[in-house]
């Protein structure tokens, strides 16, 4: 990933030994990357099993989707996304995300997330108990 000139890391959101302590638990798994497309008015999402520490300071995670991901296509330009880590029963959940082409909200309820900057990222349902974190890339590459 790659940063256009001038832009800088924002200060972390998260100290170190809280990062590291949520990653040192994700050993590897799948995870639903989820954003907002079509400037801001329609929810995308993909699967992703490609998710990992990239660096403790700053915290940095790294994911790699396939550059011809048309639900990243659509994410990418909003600069936020949000990364929700899967639990072992919901395969089910992993696969419908997985699909391309689909409309992967369709009949989900719930409220996308609200982070702290009110940009909205469409995750699972309010009250779940799987861990998801808003994310701005930093930098990207291969495009």
């Amino acid at each position: 990933m790659s940063a256009p000139a001038g832009t800088g890391l924002h200060e972390p959101c998260v100290d170190s030994a809280r990062f590291r302590q949520v990653l040192g638990r994700f050993c590897s798994g799948v995870t639903i990357i989820t954003g907002l497309a079509d400037g801001g008015t329609e929810p995308a999402g993909l699967t992703c099993q490609s998710f990992f520490s990239l660096s403790l300071d700053p915290p940095l995670v790294a994911v790699s989707v396939s550059r011809t991901s048309g639900s990243w296509l659509r994410i990418a330009p909003s600069k936020a996304f949000c990364v929700n880590v899967l639990s072992t029963d919901q395969q089910r959940l992993g696969r419908s995300f997985a699909v391309s082409g689909a409309d992967k909200f369709a009949g989900r309820t719930g409220s996308p997330r609200q982070p702290p900057d009110h940009r909205r990222c469409p995750a699972r349902s309010p009250g779940s108990t799987v861990p998801w974190k808003r994310c701005t890339p930093a930098a990207t590459t291969g495009w």
